[in-house]
């Protein structure tokens, strides 16, 4: 753990190379950039243990080496919307969305490939 706080910086480098990009059990907040997306290359996102307070991420279906996604333990809320395109994230196998305010159904877009 480490003993980051504050807000995720709201810009990433236009040719960001992380592979894997672990914020999780900080004092993060505020919400999760969209431009996390400039990491082309993004295997593994976890935010998981913050205290963001965002609604569902939709634009990480354009994450398409994305592998695992954690956003446990947050302040997400509102409904998972379903991805735009039937190939989104195609390489996805690992996703924890626990203790959040989600609602709704969960769209099978984000697992048809498990």
């Amino acid at each position: 753990m480490n003993k980051l706080h504050g807000t995720i910086p709201s810009t990433f480098a236009k040719r960001c190379a992380l592979k894997n990009l672990n914020l999780n059990s900080n004092h993060l907040e505020g919400s999760l950039t969209p431009s996390i997306t400039n990491c082309k290359d993004l295997q593994v996102l976890d935010v998981g243990n913050n205290m963001i307070n965002d609604s569902f991420p939709h634009w990480i279906e354009t994450l398409s080496e994305l592998q695992v996604l954690v956003l446990h333990s947050n302040k997400f809320h509102g409904p998972i919307t379903a991805p735009t395109s039937s190939g989104s994230l195609p390489k996805l196998r690992i996703v924890d969305l626990s203790c959040n305010n989600f609602f709704g159904p969960l769209p099978t877009g984000y697992i048809k490939n498990f």
